[in-house]
């Protein structure tokens, strides 16, 4: 049944894709989706019966097949859907997307990148920078209130890193102070996410 219900969706939202690529003007209200530049591929956003966002997918606009869902963090899920944007930045290639995912007062980033053998896989940034960042600002998480991490770019692929981007991540104390960190980070071909 759930199957069938996302399937539904899916053929809802590159209806809904096809109309904004002809007409920018016609584009829905709360609609959220980007291609790739070399316009084989999507990705939208999906939601359930309540209207929450509970993950984005990744769409061949050639065969219209789902190639990867990104299910999404229970956090991102319990916000308010009107609240929630979502930016993407594509890699030049059209191999690899990274996006945020923001209710305007924090935000999570995910990627996904094509692998040696041609899927694609999905990963969730936010865990991996957060600790990364922590680390270099040197106190817990628990010392600040608020968090934003967004992919700002993708460099090049690497036979040993795999696919490199670069993450900023932001963190606001009690007192409202920001911290910035900007990183890089790595997705494997196998999927695994690092940073350096």
């Amino acid at each position: 049944m759930v199957r069938i219900i996302h399937l539904f969706c899916l053929a809802s939202a590159f209806c809904t894709l096809t109309l904004y690529a002809q007409n920018a003007t016609n584009r829905p209200t709360g609609f959220q989706g980007s291609e790739s530049p070399d316009k084989l591929l999507a990705v939208f956003q999906i939601t359930d019966s309540q209207q929450r966002v509970s993950e984005l997918c990744l769409m061949s606009l050639n065969s219209h097949s789902m190639n990867q869902s990104f299910p999404l963090s229970s956090r991102v899920q319990a916000w308010n859907n009107r609240q929630i944007q979502t930016s993407f930045i594509w890699s030049d290639d059209s191999a690899a997307v990274a996006f945020e995912v923001t209710d305007g007062t924090n935000s999570e980033a995910y990627a996904c990148a094509r692998s040696k053998d041609g899927t694609f896989k999905a990963v969730n940034l936010t865990p991996t920078v957060r600790g990364s960042s922590l680390g270099v600002m040197g106190r817990p998480g628990r010392d600040y209130v608020r968090s934003e991490h967004r992919p700002m770019k993708w460099g090049i692929w690497s036979a040993q890193y795999g696919r490199i981007g670069i993450v900023r991540s932001q963190f606001w104390d009690n007192n409202g102070k920001r911290y910035t960190v900007s990183g890089p980070f790595m997705i494997t071909d196998n999927g695994e996410v690092g940073t350096q």
